[in-house]
């Protein structure tokens, strides 16, 4: 055919033979577009709803936070200690559930396991607000914190029904945006911690079990219950999808996690105790009211949010999660390097520089770090792998904020945030 083509007697006439034309572009089959329509749109509310149930779910915790100096006076607790012993209380309740929830989920579903989880910790903080409008004694404070601990113990489940109900290469941003809807609880829980406390000063934990409640009911009547296989993309071709099923059993180890395990607990040590003592080193120095002090913290998480939504799936994308990791461990190193060294006459407007880098830092390091342990987790067993790191991180939060407390009770680093009140 190529030859009678370039013959010269078919020379000169257009369209001598018959051209084969270009194949139409395939149709798709009836109700395949509404179909993605309808899937991107329950896609989008079971992303908001979690977003929502994360932020609400840490409001019991950080609405507390300009509370805590005022707490001690209202308990007559004169020693640093107490403030440990507020956040270890807390963190101890979490860890002895801590591993029973996710692990739980992987059993009876993560939807229900999230609604009694929310349930729970709603009636944990209605009890701390009876302890402190009824002038309980400071241990039964602390068991009643205790147990809204143990119901607060929701992260694993929710990072694992992340892990079974988007695509792979959708967790680690989805996990981003989880971190920055716990960071939402950072910014409004101190502003209206501060603001209710000054009317009324249990009000912030009934608040909290309100809120509770609403993300419960969210749970239970927005979520779906993941079921089936992970979703992949749609029209994902087989080839892609032998290549996926290669890379699952190239799956690495688990037992090389455990590098990752060890530096997961020292940043829940880290974070523990800055999110104790911060609000106290800028109390003793500065005097700080509640309301002007909730609004600093609220604009150190207002920093911290804009980083985990628009900066961390760009530094992913360049420069990988491991990267991203180191990135924002230098940054969290220097900015509490900073707060140690600052001397006691130092500036509000430094001491805020200071957080705000070290914010920044935990913006990236936060949802980094879970996302490179997933990718260790044992096919079907997210929930107590994620289980199994989260008593580790438990652990840390209990321990960091009493030792912590007990080297200011010994002038260790009180010169840090002050002179210490026996």
């Amino acid at each position: 055919m190529v030859g009678v083509a370039f013959s010269p007697q078919w020379q000169g006439q257009r369209h001598a033979f018959p051209v084969t034309p270009l194949r139409p572009p395939r149709k798709l089959r009836p109700g395949t577009a509404r179909w993605c329509k309808e899937g991107i749109a329950a896609s989008n509310v079971k992303l908001w709803t979690l977003l929502t149930v994360s932020c609400l779910n840490l409001l019991s915790y950080t609405a507390m936070y300009p509370m805590t100096p005022k707490l001690m006076s209202r308990f007559a607790v004169h020693s640093d200690v107490g403030v440990g012993l507020v956040a270890s209380s807390f963190a101890l309740g979490r860890f002895c559930t801590t591993s029973l929830w996710p692990i739980l989920s992987d059993y009876i579903g993560r939807k229900k396991v999230l609604f009694m989880a929310l349930l729970g910790g709603a009636a944990g903080s209605a009890l701390q607000g009876i302890a402190i409008a009824c002038h309980w004694p400071f241990s039964a404070f602390l068991a009643v914190r205790g147990v809204a601990g143990m119901f607060s113990g929701i992260v694993p489940t929710v990072k694992a029904y992340i892990v079974d109900t988007f695509e792979a290469e959708e967790v680690p941003k989805v996990l981003a945006y989880r971190e920055a809807a716990g960071t939402m609880a950072f910014i409004l829980g101190p502003a209206l911690g501060g603001f209710l406390a000054a009317r009324i000063f249990a009000a912030p934990m009934f608040f909290s079990a309100f809120m509770s409640t609403w993300a419960a009911v969210l749970c239970l009547k927005v979520l779906p219950d993941p079921s089936g296989p992970r979703p992949q993309s749609v029209g994902l071709s087989s080839k892609t999808s032998s290549k996926t099923s290669s890379a699952k059993h190239a799956k690495p180890k688990p037992i090389l996690a455990v590098p990752l395990f060890l530096f997961s607990f020292i940043w829940a040590c880290t974070r523990t105790c800055f999110h104790s003592y911060f609000p106290l080193l800028l109390t003793r120095r500065f005097e700080l009211p509640l309301t002007r002090l909730g609004a600093v913290l609220t604009g150190i998480s207002f920093l911290v949010a804009i980083v985990q939504v628009c900066a961390f799936e760009f530094c992913r994308k360049r420069y990988g999660l491991e990267r991203t990791m180191v990135l924002g461990t230098f940054m969290v190193i220097s900015g509490l390097g900073n707060l140690v060294i600052s001397p006691p006459d130092t500036t509000l407007p430094w001491l805020f520089a200071s957080a705000a880098l070290y914010g920044a830092g935990s913006a990236l390091v936060s949802p980094a770090l879970p996302a490179s342990l997933i990718r260790y987790a044992p096919e079907g067993r997210t929930g107590a792998f994620m289980g199994i790191d989260s008593v580790i991180v438990n652990f840390g939060r209990i321990v960091a904020p009493s030792v912590f407390g007990l080297l200011l009770f010994s002038n260790y680093v009180g010169i840090c945030l002050g002179p210490v009140k026996v």
